[in-house]
């Protein structure tokens, strides 16, 4: 059975007490020397809750994140923790990897560099599913942000619209 890591405070250094994360010792000790004045962490994709301690006690000043219109988790527990112990947050990949620009179309993946980033993410379904979720995004929201999810048309690069 693992336990959650424990920390303790002398000062402003903080303490990993359960073994294992050897990285928060020589990090607070540097910390504690004045050799470093900040710490951020990016947290696992999708695992907002681990950075959930970190933000309560103010171990961090900074945490990277995802979040974006379609990935809230962080609102449920990181979020008020970060408040809590003002805990500042980045968010990632805020337009959900290029789906939210108002950009795409049925035809977007096929130019996406075969091997790059965007066509590793969306390929399959995803895509497709990731279209769909924009557009029904995009019409619920169109009478406060009526470009979300709109796609710019023509030579002017107007959408059908008006946007």
């Amino acid at each position: 059975m693992q336990t959650s890591p424990s920390w303790t405070r002398t000062g402003k250094v903080f303490r990993l007490t359960q073994a294992g994360a050897r990285f928060a010792s020589p990090v607070n000790d540097l910390r504690a020397e004045g050799k470093i004045d900040r710490i951020g962490v990016s947290l696992r994709d999708n695992h907002p809750e681990e950075g959930v301690t970190l933000a309560r006690l103010g171990l961090v000043a900074s945490q990277q994140v995802i979040f974006n219109m379609f990935e809230q988790h962080p609102r449920d527990a990181l979020l008020p923790a970060a408040t809590e112990g003002g805990t500042a947050i980045i968010a990632r990949v805020p337009l959900d990897s290029g789906s939210l620009v108002g950009t795409w179309t049925e035809d977007s993946y096929a130019g996406f560099e075969p091997g790059s980033q965007p066509h590793r993410m969306f390929r399959g379904d995803r895509f497709a599913q990731t279209l769909a979720r924009v557009r029904r995004l995009g019409a619920e929201v169109a009478p406060f942000y009526p470009t979300l999810g709109c796609r710019p048309c023509g030579p002017l690069r107007r959408c059908r619209r008006g946007c």
